[in-house]
């Protein structure tokens, strides 16, 4: 369901059509607000008081705070898989983050230990052929592959919190529209209940 398509459909169940607030206040004038004399139902089932059916009108009062509830209880759980949603997208971010400050970090180190081994050579009078080169190589080789580890792992990681994110995107969604789908269960039922 479309985020327009769920918001107009809980705005109408909660308010536009005000189904709600009159189912309410019938249930309300029936249960406490007419007098009269309380008499036995005729049927046998429950009391009566002017000839309105107090458990009817309770269970259409409980079907509207259940219908109540559940949208509700759809939006609180629906809070909490969007604020999990931010928090995975966050950790994605600071994981991508720290993975480039480290591969800077990994190249600067290797330039100064490469600098450092010439100077060394340089300073031993060792030409720069032959096994002083290899050494050189191999130290860069190294420091590269460890790089690429570390920029692979990081992707890894950064991968498993923006796949939890949209599982929890998807999660906050159906959240929702389970409680819009309860709060319209509970308000044809108190409709039903009412009318019928």
């Amino acid at each position: 369901m479309r985020t327009r398509d769920r918001d107009n459909l809980r705005d109408s169940i909660l308010g536009r059509v005000g189904l709600w607030q009159y189912g309410i206040t019938r249930c309300y004038d029936m249960a406490i607000g007419y007098g009269g004399d309380i008499t036995p139902y005729s049927s046998g089932g429950g009391t009566s008081t002017g000839g309105f059916d107090f458990p009817t009108m309770g269970g259409a009062f409980g079907a509207g705070l259940q219908g109540l509830g559940a949208l509700m209880q759809g939006q609180a759980q629906a809070a909490g898989y969007t604020t999990s949603q931010h928090g995975a997208e966050q950790a994605a971010k600071e994981t991508k983050e720290k993975a480039a400050y480290e591969a800077w970090r990994n190249d600067v180190f290797t330039r100064q230990t490469l600098g450092e081994q010439k100077n060394m050579f340089g300073a031993l009078g060792i030409e720069m052929r032959g096994t002083a080169v290899d050494v050189l190589a191999a130290t860069a080789q190294q420091r590269a592959l460890d790089q690429a580890m570390t920029m692979h792992n990081a992707r890894m990681e950064a991968a498993g919190y923006t796949k939890a994110a949209e599982d929890y995107g998807k999660a906050a969604s159906k959240a929702e529209d389970a409680g819009i789908l309860g709060a319209i269960g509970g308000v044809a039922q108190m409709a039903g209940m009412m009318f019928l």
